[in-house]
């Protein structure tokens, strides 16, 4: 009914005699028409956002409940000399996974508020790669391990100096190697490389996981955008946010995949002209899908 009656009005409009009082209603009738129209799609959005914030919290969150209610009734059941030291570690192990899947969860849509703010901010000084890349991945073997994946580093035996924000680029690394974790199958394998490629340090993460489709792979990067095998795991953001962070880096990010044969997450950083002090750069916002490739 709204909609039949907002054409009843543009074509009112329509009739009225051509003058330039006449003109500069009707533009301004479709501007108001256009910001309403924004407002309303603007209004829709936001209302997914919640619901999928909603559910991906509800999971972790029963698993809290869960994993606090049988540790009170373990130590109930006899005192705490009688507690299972095994059953406890597993309970306490399950816990904080589920603490860990809710603060990504979080930082994510804080690091998306300030991206949309345009006020996140990199702090970038010298760095290396090597460095980085082994930190990242003694923390990820863990979870590596407890999804029966392998992780193998390909990496040189020398440092590649980069100028970087460095909690930025293992931010970025994590979530590349979680993803990939995530659609591994059991007793596969996920390799990390790490190499000197014209100029940039050249990071890659590869999986043998069922791929991305080709109707997918240009969109993986927007930003809630979730592949039909990915529905209900995850918000969404995290390559949004990588791909921001790499182009504030003067990098590139991309992906490479067959469905069926695995994907290939690659992202590059100048390794060359490097400060040997730190410094605050300008706040960044997030970009649209555009990755440049070298």
């Amino acid at each position: 009914m709204a909609e039949h009656k907002r054409q009843n009005v543009l074509a009112l409009a329509d009739t009225v005699t051509d003058t330039p009082a006449a003109a500069a209603d009707k533009n301004a009738l479709q501007a108001m028409e256009a910001e309403r129209d924004k407002a309303l799609a603007m209004i829709a959005a936001r209302e997914d956002i919640l619901q999928i914030v909603a559910h991906d919290l509800r999971n972790p969150l029963n698993l809290v409940k869960v994993g606090g209610s049988l540790l009170r009734k373990m130590v109930r059941s006899g005192g705490a000399p009688s507690v299972d030291a095994g059953r406890v570690g597993e309970v306490a192990d399950s816990l904080m996974t589920a603490v860990r899947r809710m603060e990504r969860l979080i930082n994510d849509l804080l690091d998306l508020e300030a991206l949309d703010k345009g006020s996140l901010r990199l702090v970038r000084g010298p760095a290396n790669a090597w460095m980085i890349v082994t930190e990242v991945l003694d923390e990820m073997r863990p979870r590596a391990d407890d999804k029966g994946v392998g992780i193998v580093a390909e990496m040189p035996r020398r440092a590649i100096a980069i100028e970087c924000d460095k909690d930025r680029i293992a931010q970025i690394l994590e979530n590349l190697i979680a993803n990939a974790i995530k659609f591994s199958p059991k007793g596969s394998r996920v390799t990390v490389r790490l190499k000197e490629d014209d100029g940039d340090a050249r990071f890659e993460v590869a999986d043998e996981g069922p791929g991305i489709a080709d109707a997918d792979l240009p969109r993986i990067f927007d930003p809630f955008f979730r592949a039909k095998v990915a529905q209900g795991r995850g918000l969404g953001l995290g390559l949004s946010i990588s791909l921001a962070l790499v182009r504030a880096h003067d990098g590139a990010i991309w992906a490479e995949s067959a469905q069926g044969k695995g994907a290939t997450f690659v992202f590059t950083v100048p390794s060359h002209d490097v400060r040997r002090d730190t410094v605050e750069m300008p706040a960044i916002r997030m970009p649209g899908w555009n990755p440049k490739r070298n």
